[in-house]
């Protein structure tokens, strides 16, 4: 088509050419035409109602093979994530003096770059971890489905309200990867992610 110039629209430039015009969310908010800016997040805090392993690492250091792992450890009265050194056989409710840990072993640590894991023996079978991996961790995909929830109530409450006063709403969900959200199958149409169907459910 020839065209004189090519115009191109982003909230999220990844490579930026010769920009026209910016307005972010501070702009808009001093030049008047964005009334209002909430954030809102989610996390989780203190949610130490089941066992908790996350393996950091293993290493073979003269024939002593080990694994560092982080765990909710009970001390003062309290509970917190902390990180320990164990070894194979270790008693996890001893090493956190926990008892939501009974039953949890150390059975077999794998030390290597290609195979680096740990076995753990948990009530009704055994669970292996890989480094970076959790068990008994919160499914990230519950606060997710929470944040969404609550994006959408507030966009309808807020839209009830002002509406009438002639103020649009606008509510933006930031996501980790677009993929979660719409992702192509491999005819190249387009398939809904984990969080467009989570929203539609919602």
């Amino acid at each position: 088509m020839n065209p004189l110039c090519t115009l191109r629209y982003s909230a999220t430039h990844a490579n930026e050419h010769a920009m026209v015009d910016r307005l972010d969310a501070v702009d808009a908010y001093e030049r008047k035409p964005v009334k209002q800016i909430e954030v809102a997040s989610a996390t989780v805090e203190d949610a130490h109602n089941r066992p908790y392993v996350l393996l950091i690492s293993t290493s073979n250091r003269r024939g002593v093979i080990s694994a560092k792992v982080e765990l909710d450890v009970e001390g003062g009265g309290q509970v917190r994530r902390k990180k320990r050194t164990i070894q194979d056989g270790y008693d996890l409710e001893q090493e956190t003096d926990r008892v939501v840990y009974r039953d949890c072993r150390i059975r077999e640590i794998r030390a290597g770059k290609v195979s680096a894991s740990v076995e753990l023996r948990v009530q009704g079978g055994e669970c292996f971890l890989r480094e970076v991996e959790a068990w008994g961790d919160l499914d990230a995909d519950v606060v997710q489905r929470q944040m969404i929830r609550r994006t959408i109530r507030e966009h309808l409450d807020k839209e009830k309200r002002l509406r009438p006063q002639g103020i649009k709403v606008l509510s933006s969900c930031f996501v980790d990867a677009v993929e979660r959200y719409r992702c192509y199958d491999e005819v190249g149409n387009a398939v809904k992610g984990d969080y467009a169907r989570i929203f539609e459910q919602e």
